[in-house]
């Protein structure tokens, strides 16, 4: 008999940097520039150390995460993560589902038991939400399936209404 996972997605609406996780998640360019709109707002919410460690991890490439303390915001620890630009190329499918792969690892690896994932390259990176989301619902699954011992709640965020729908909606049609 198949086991249940005790982990579990929860889709909320607003932005990384204002909720109190013990882990948030902050897409972001190679260089971690905190250029991009929930980059800036991590960034800023950390204040000038994280700025500095930003500095110091220097380059991410696609797929890959590195994770800091969480300074002044209210997460102990924060992600980064470098999501693909969206070409329509199988790769981006690969290179996304990648982001969230090695995110939920990491959070293992760290003993963490709650992350908030915004919707990764959906912004600047031009995913289309109706391709992104049910990637990101579907690889968070199928983590959870192979992980199914480890406790985790994994908030998956949208701050605009149609990035929220999209998940929810998801989530409403594709029942666990």
């Amino acid at each position: 008999m198949k086991k249940n996972p005790i982990g579990r997605i929860v889709v909320r609406r607003g932005s990384v940097a204002e909720l109190a996780v013990p882990c948030i998640v902050s897409p972001t360019d190679p260089q971690l520039s905190g250029k991009g709109l929930t980059d800036q707002a991590v960034q800023k919410a950390g204040g000038r150390k994280l700025v500095e460690a930003c500095r110091e991890i220097g380059h991410l490439n696609v797929g890959e995460v590195a994770m800091t303390d969480g300074f002044q915001s209210d997460a102990d620890h924060i992600i980064f993560t470098v999501g693909p630009q969206y070409t329509g190329k199988p790769e981006d499918i690969k290179d996304l589902a990648a982001c969230y792969l090695n995110i939920l690892e990491m959070v293992k690896e760290k003993d963490i038991h709650q992350v908030v994932i915004p919707a990764i390259s959906c912004g600047g990176g031009g995913f289309p939400i109706e391709k992104a989301a049910p990637l990101a619902i579907e690889t968070i699954r199928s983590w959870l399936r192979l992980n199914p011992d480890y406790s985790i709640i994994v908030f998956v965020i949208g701050i605009i209404p149609v990035v929220y729908e999209a998940y929810w909606q998801y989530l409403m049609d594709h029942p666990y």
